[in-house]
């Protein structure tokens, strides 16, 4: 495993985390999701994935999702990252109206 590769792990597993938050530190965490989604979009693509030369310029969760669903696409990839950013961030909200 590369250091890249570990980046990347690292920041999955800390957006899934971010509903499990106390709420003392939930308040600044809601905001990552959204921060992650803006640089992607300023920076047309994610800046650690473009150089990871074994994705073969695709996505990281495309690479991960294609090992679990070899029939996944990219679209589908997009759309399954789309659903978690705003699923993570919703159910941080609820959490933070409690």
């Amino acid at each position: 495993m590369t250091p890249l590769f570990a980046i990347h792990l690292v920041i999955l597993f800390s957006i899934f985390y971010i509903p499990f938050l106390p709420q003392k530190y939930l308040q600044y965490g809601i905001y990552f999701p959204s921060l992650l989604a803006l640089g992607w979009l300023v920076l047309g693509a994610c800046p650690i994935s473009v150089h990871q030369p074994e994705l073969e310029g695709k996505g990281f969760v495309y690479y991960i999702l294609k090992r679990i669903f070899p029939s996944v696409t990219e679209k589908q990839s997009d759309a399954f990252i789309t659903l978690v950013l705003c699923s993570v961030t919703l159910f941080a909200c609820i959490k933070l109206k409690k």
